[in-house]
């Protein structure tokens, strides 16, 4: 989790992020890679799901990120779940948007 992605790469990474940011970023970065697959980010806050959004991963190694824009209510506990095609979890990262 971070504040935002420069040259493909993460910057500002914690886990509790300002309400005054605007947006908080998922970067995941996988390796190996096998073969062409998809990933998924899935957003949620205060344990309700928010959006999820599809990533292409391609072989060897693969970088990938997503972004979720914050509101004035979205405060409190989140978490991103990382996932395959078929639901399995491979992660899970949990944060907090405070004032």
């Amino acid at each position: 989790m971070c504040e935002g992605i420069k040259d493909h790469r993460p910057y500002d990474e914690t886990f509790v992020f300002s309400i005054r940011l605007g947006s908080i970023y998922c970067f995941t970065d996988f390796e190996p890679v096998p073969e062409k697959a998809v990933i998924y980010h899935k957003w949620f806050s205060r344990d309700k799901f928010r959006t999820e959004v599809k990533l292409p991963v391609k072989p060897s190694r693969w970088s990938t990120f997503s972004k979720i824009r914050l509101l004035k209510g979205d405060k409190g506990p989140w978490r991103v779940e990382i996932t395959d095609q078929q639901g399995i979890i491979f992660q899970t990262l949990r944060f907090s948007v405070t004032d």
